[in-house]
């Protein structure tokens, strides 16, 4: 009889013990950069090294091809005049022509470290996940209805995603007229996050913090025509706002008026534009990655998540 009760507390018991395993197995907590670095990431900067080093070589050859096309174009233009000068031309554009067909270690590498390496520090951080080279679809920028002027040139770079979350950086340059009497344009650019939130809102409009205007002033942008429709605009507080904000919007939102950033609310998205020089997740070439490098990536992806979570 003991030994029975015995044999029931002990299945128990081991049940139990497996049960807690299997939750703490589920239940994948974050590492500090310093262990993250120390014990992964280490290891895999090393597996991705010959990688780094094709790519070094890949750069040099660039950079020497440079200098010859200069002289070669200096040397013909000089000694053979037109004649030279196209033939140089032609040198030149059928060289870079070959060297662009196979150039791929540069890239190559960079997409490792940036799946293998900053992948893993954004996802240790704040759970976002690197996605895909390419970012955010032109198409959102022009849904969030932040910048009223066409999009002449666009570029976006890389995406990350969490559940109902997803971002990337953006270098969107546009035309702006100044009047409609005056064909003058000048040609204005943003650079910096743009970031799509899933999540319906009681508000219908957008808002423009007062420290990105000082931004796209310095510029030297038409503002009075760059954002949303600033003749229907109202100022309230450090904020230009266009459209309904409610007031529940309007105080999560001012938290951040000081940062250089744009919000749009629109039906069951919310678009957020922060201005930002330089690309922070960029991958150099030619330099180490250390451990000060991992932690400047972490601390971006934290701040990042830090406006997201005011509006989630």
């Amino acid at each position: 009889m003991i030994k029975n009760i015995f044999g029931i507390f002990f299945f128990i018991t081991l049940s139990f013990a497996q049960s807690s395993g299997a939750s703490t197995d589920i239940k994948t907590e974050s590492k500090s950069i310093e262990n993250l670095y120390t014990h992964e990431l280490l290891a895999i900067y090393k597996e991705i090294s010959p990688l780094k080093e094709l790519a070094q070589k890949e750069k040099k050859t660039y950079i020497i091809s440079a200098i010859i096309a200069i002289l070669v174009f200096v040397l013909f233009t000089k000694y053979f005049k037109f004649q030279g000068f196209l033939v140089s031309l032609i040198m030149i554009g059928s060289g870079a022509y070959v060297l662009y067909k196979n150039s791929k270690n540069i890239v190559d590498y960079q997409t490792h470290f940036k799946k293998e390496i900053i992948s893993k520090i954004s996802k240790n951080c704040c759970g976002f996940e690197f996605i895909s080279s390419r970012g955010i679809n032109k198409q959102m920028i022009k849904k969030s209805r932040i910048f009223a002027p066409d999009i002449k040139e666009f570029n976006s770079i890389d995406l990350y995603e969490k559940d109902g979350v997803k971002f990337g950086f953006v270098v969107a340059t546009f035309d702006t007229k100044e009047s409609a009497s005056v064909e003058r344009f000048n040609k204005n650019r943003f650079e910096g996050f743009f970031i799509v939130i899933d999540g319906k809102s009681s508000s219908d409009g957008v808002m423009v913090s007062d420290s990105l205007r000082e931004k796209v002033a310095n510029m030297d942008i038409a503002f009075n025509s760059f954002f949303a429709d600033d003749k229907r605009g109202k100022k309230e507080g450090e904020w230009s706002i266009y459209g309904d904000i409610s007031k529940e919007d309007f105080d999560r939102a001012d938290k951040l008026s000081d940062k250089d950033i744009a919000i749009s609310f629109y039906k069951d998205k919310i678009f957020l534009a922060i201005y930002q020089q330089g690309y922070p997740f960029s991958v150099d070439i030619m330099s180490d990655f250390t451990l000060k490098k991992a932690m400047f990536y972490e601390d971006n992806f934290k701040e990042i998540d830090r406006v997201i979570k005011y509006f989630r």
